[in-house]
């Protein structure tokens, strides 16, 4: 005799009095109805951590979506801004950087309208059809990002004024002629 339990086959001996007994037989019954009931909780558990770990996923992606957007608005502000000071001297470099500036607007409405697989999706179209022009772009967005993080990094130590006030010459590096002379006691001469 076998029992199959969850696709398995398991042979089963059979008892000396040549049939199952009702006991044996409510025992498998009661074995595979619990298997089935825990393999269906445990299911039940796991589609419900994955729905909600696609949901946190799904939330993050559109804080940072959105964040993004609103950097770009500010970034689209602030050449506005700069575009209407730089226009009585340049109207060409004005017309540019208001163009530039709409263009931010705009690609920040459309991360704003799009929730984040379309955003994807879009991004892995124009990357098969452009592929120069999506990786050109990559090149030119890590300079720009490199720059600003680099800039970012402005430590109060390699400032100008603080390194002169503490005797460093900030061009070379150097102890400068008066920090050194007060470390030996001396005063700096006064040049005429």
């Amino acid at each position: 005799m076998e029992m199959r339990v969850q696709g398995w086959f398991a042979p089963m001996e059979e008892p000396a009095g040549g049939g199952e007994t009702g006991a044996l037989r409510q025992a498998r019954k009661k074995i595979v109805a619990g298997a089935r009931e825990t393999a269906a909780k445990a299911k039940a558990a796991a589609t419900e951590l994955a729905a909600d770990a696609r949901e946190r996923v799904d939330k993050v992606a559109t804080d940072r979506k959105d964040q993004a957007a609103q950097r770009m608005d500010g970034v689209g502000a602030a050449l506005r801004e700069s575009a209407r000071k730089i226009e009585p001297q340049d109207p060409n470099i004005a017309w540019f950087a208001h163009r530039t500036a709409d263009r931010l607007q705009g690609v920040a409405d459309y991360v704003r309208s799009r929730d984040f697989g379309a955003l994807r999706q879009d991004t892995e179209a124009f990357a098969r059809r452009h592929p120069a022009a999506f990786f050109g772009g990559l090149f030119v967005t890590g300079l720009i990002l490199g720059n600003v993080v680099k800039a970012g990094r402005v430590r109060m130590d390699e400032s100008p004024d603080i390194k002169e006030s503490e005797g460093v010459s900030p061009e070379t590096g150097a102890e400068t002629e008066s920090a050194a002379m007060a470390a030996d006691g001396a005063q700096p001469e006064e040049h005429s």
